[in-house]
């Protein structure tokens, strides 16, 4: 009989989320990748802030991962487009290796409900993603 990790449990209890990660570095997308699939989460991959806009606008999603640093939209350009322009309330996280003073309020005025600093841990991550839904899960 096979046995499921206990966290398997737990990240289940969080439902069939649908996670659009918005990130250019191809290791980094991987990286992430494995990590949502391994909660049991769906994942659509953005290469950049332009393609996130794009996919959002087209498909549904409980949430946002966004890199900061991407190449044509940032990720703090993308969450302005998607808070002002789009009037999208989606739950976005941030995700930067850049932990500068200050990051962090940086992100919620852009219009982020939450922030994880990379490499991240995939307890850290997965507090993110409970915090922004709201989750109330039980240990």
């Amino acid at each position: 009989m096979e046995t499921s990790p206990p966290e398997a449990k737990l990240f289940n209890d969080l439902g069939r989320l649908s996670i659009l990660l918005c990130e250019d570095n191809y290791l980094n997308q991987k990286l992430a990748q494995n990590v949502i699939e391994g909660f049991g989460f769906k994942i659509d991959i953005a290469e950049n802030g332009s393609q996130g806009i794009e996919m959002l606008a087209h498909g549904e999603y409980d949430l946002m991962l966004m890199d900061l640093q991407m190449p044509i939209q940032d990720g703090y350009k993308t969450t302005k487009y998607i808070r002002k322009e789009m009037n999208n309330p989606i739950p976005i996280i941030a995700m930067t290796a850049h932990s500068l003073a200050g990051e962090l309020h940086r992100c919620l005025d852009a219009g982020m409900n939450g922030y994880v600093p990379k490499p991240f841990k995939q307890h850290e991550l997965l507090e993110a993603i409970k915090s922004v839904l709201k989750k109330d899960i039980i240990f």
